[in-house]
């Protein structure tokens, strides 16, 4: 049988009628609209789309799936942000309710549903005016996409053992699923951290302004932060994007350390390394592929 005739042989999934595809587009934009649909919407269209019953109308039928995926969303966001929920406070519903209606969810995953909050405290006001918001909200995503990566392997050193000097700096490293880096110009993992730990205190202030590289990981169901030496940070992220170890320390090379000090420092941050878990794999010139 040919390519076209397997084709054939499987039907195509028949295109829905235009009335349901517009009842379903409706529908959606109906259930995210912030306010009750009696006050805030085209009652007659909407109503169009639900039977009613004995209790309820069919506008308020409706309306139960709209204050479902509100109240659903909300709670997801106020969980996953509670550095924002500590630095907006009262003006943190408003804020997830433009962020919904500019970013509506588009996956049945929750775990998606934060992704774009760096995006939008950057780029819409009044938010954007407080840098400190889009810091917190990247370094808040890290942890959950962490969190949701796959689990770590052990990482087998014993070939490093017997390499050659020079195969080892051609060597390329292959770093933990759930290794997350990130630059922020705030301390914003301590502040996560006192957050977390008091939850909404006014006694928690807010962080100091330094550049802070943070190494982002997860072991079991734990979370852990670790900062790295800029130096550090930048061959680990060298790393992470496939070079190989003699050109990612390159990076530390461009930002003013000597070749000695990267010697030195090297075999350092590959016991950090080890010890935290961040490496996964390590790959000589030459070897066969696994």
């Amino acid at each position: 049988m040919s390519i076209v005739d397997e084709a054939d042989a499987f039907p195509k999934e028949p295109t829905p009628p235009e009335s349901l595809l517009r009842a379903q587009a409706l529908l959606a934009e109906a259930i995210r609209r912030p306010l009750p649909l009696a006050l805030d919407a085209d009652t007659a269209a909407v109503s169009a789309l639900a039977r009613g019953s004995r209790t309820l109308s069919p506008i308020e039928q409706v309306d139960v799936y709209r204050e479902q995926f509100w109240l659903r969303h909300i709670a997801s966001l106020k969980e996953d942000f509670p550095t924002l929920v500590q630095l907006l406070g009262g003006r943190l519903p408003r804020a997830r309710e433009r962020y919904l209606e500019r970013f509506p969810p588009s996956h049945h995953d929750l775990r998606f549903l934060s992704e774009d909050m760096e995006r939008f405290v950057a780029s819409e006001l009044p938010y954007s005016n407080d840098p400190l918001l889009a810091e917190c909200a990247r370094i808040e995503w890290a942890f959950i996409d962490a969190y949701h990566a796959a689990d770590p392997t052990p990482f087998d050193a014993t070939p490093l053992a017997t390499a050659a000097p020079d195969a080892v700096l051609l060597a390329r490293f292959e770093l933990q699923a759930p290794l997350r880096l990130v630059v922020t110009r705030f301390a914003t993992h301590d502040f996560r951290e006192a957050v977390r730990a008091e939850g909404r205190a006014p006694e928690v202030p807010r962080p100091a302004e330094r550049e802070v590289h943070l190494a982002i990981f997860r072991v079991g169901d734990a979370l852990r932060s670790y900062e790295l030496e800029p130096a550090s940070h930048a061959v680990l992220a060298a790393l992470k994007e496939g070079l190989p170890l003699g050109q990612a320390c390159e990076r530390a090379l461009a930002m003013g350390l000597t070749e000695e000090d990267v010697s030195q420092k090297l075999a350092a941050w590959f016991a950090w390394w080890t010890q935290w878990g961040l490496l996964a794999k390590v790959v000589l010139p030459g070897a066969p592929p696994s």
